[in-house]
């Protein structure tokens, strides 16, 4: 964005999530390719992470990119492209169970085509924070009513009620955490429906055995 041309919005929503590769090209004004910061002359280095078209370093120079000094300069966004495709440090936990719950013949889930859609059932009303009817789920088929997933607030005063949203939330954040607990620990216990292959996790995902360690213990002399 140009400060000296600004855009006038309002702004009605506000969400968090990660920024797809596209996102982050679209942003960027240009790509880091050169991995020395200062050339000879101990000026920033073109296509480095001082390179002027990022903002400026200091009050004597102006950006490139909006032409405005390092007190206007709101600073711009660069990327790398990198050669082979890595895992978010925040999402290791969550793609290191998923990896576990698939098969490594065919690469499909090792659940039912049954639990896959009712644990995604699961997790999408969880999203909307209804957590009764996601737990109400397991019990289909059921002729009993599903209530609905909003709390009706009782009577009291208005501190009491934030603290029971402040509470659910919470709840919520703990109820979709174990129900892919739970649906990796049902994709590992069956064989894969898809090749019939039985899953092996490896031995650095699965840990020690001791019964194992204790007779290679008593074999040695």
């Amino acid at each position: 964005m140009d400060p000296a041309h600004p855009l006038l919005t309002n702004i009605k929503s506000v969400s968090f999530s990660p920024l797809w590769a596209s996102n982050i090209r679209s942003i960027s004004v240009l790509q880091i390719t050169n991995p020395s910061l200062l050339d000879n002359n101990n000026v920033p280095s073109t296509a480095g992470l001082y390179d002027p078209r990022l903002g400026p370093l200091n009050w004597k120079h102006i950006c490139r990119t909006c032409h405005q000094l390092n007190t206007q300069c709101p600073g711009h966004f660069g990327h790398i492209e990198l050669n082979i495709p890595v895992f978010h440090p925040l999402f290791m936990t969550h793609a290191y169970q998923l990896l576990r719950s698939t098969c490594f013949y065919c690469h499909h889930f090792l659940c039912s085509k049954l639990v896959i859609l009712r644990y995604a059932a699961k997790l999408k009303l969880l999203e909307h924070g209804l957590t009764l009817e996601s737990d109400a789920i397991d019990n289909f088929p059921t002729s009993q009513p599903i209530s609905t997933g909003k709390r009706v607030p009782e009577e009291g005063p208005d501190q009491e009620n934030e603290d029971q949203e402040a509470d659910q939330t919470a709840f919520n954040l703990t109820f979709y955490q174990n129900s892919l607990s739970k649906f990796v620990a049902k994709c590992l216990k069956a064989p894969c429906t898809k090749c019939k292959a039985l899953c092996v996790v490896p031995p650095g995902g699965r840990g020690t055995c001791d019964k194992f360690d204790q007779q290679l213990d008593q074999d040695d002399p």
